[in-house]
């Protein structure tokens, strides 16, 4: 299965700056392939991140998800390029894209800059969650 995987920085501050953004994607590459994922696309906003992964059977979603977050939040933390760095948000939002809509939700994350220059991640996350038919509860919603 493909999963469209996102997340956000704690409290949505901004951090991934966008002059160091393509030095975190590649620490995401080389976890992902150390858990036996592939990854079809990773991108994002200073304030979340969308990965796009095809993950194996022999680890649950929520494990992959634990893995990536904790090993990436440590690095993010030492990593000087990154100041301020606190933890990524608790949650997460998890949705399954089939093989026929892969390169339209690659492409989707490769123009995350543009897309939200009209969208706000609050809006776009709530979108994500009414069309895969989540009950969504405000209490885990980002704020606009």
């Amino acid at each position: 299965m493909i999963y469209h995987i996102v997340f956000s920085t704690y409290r949505r501050t901004p951090n991934i700056l966008t002059e160091h953004e393509r030095e975190l994607y590649a620490y995401f590459m080389g976890m992902i392939n150390n858990l036996g994922a592939h990854l079809y696309r990773i991108g994002g906003m200073p304030d979340h991140i969308h990965i796009v992964v095809d993950i194996p059977p022999k680890i649950s979603v929520s494990e992959f998800v634990q893995k990536i977050k904790r090993s990436s939040s440590f690095w993010l933390g030492e990593n000087n390029n990154f100041p301020g760095w606190e933890k990524w948000e608790e949650g997460y939002g998890v949705f399954t894209c089939s093989y026929s809509q892969k390169q339209k939700l690659i492409d989707y994350v490769k123009g995350q800059k543009e897309h939200h220059t009209k969208i706000p991640f609050a809006d776009e996350f709530r979108f994500f969650l009414e069309h895969s038919g989540i009950k969504i509860d405000e209490r885990y919603m980002p704020a606009k």
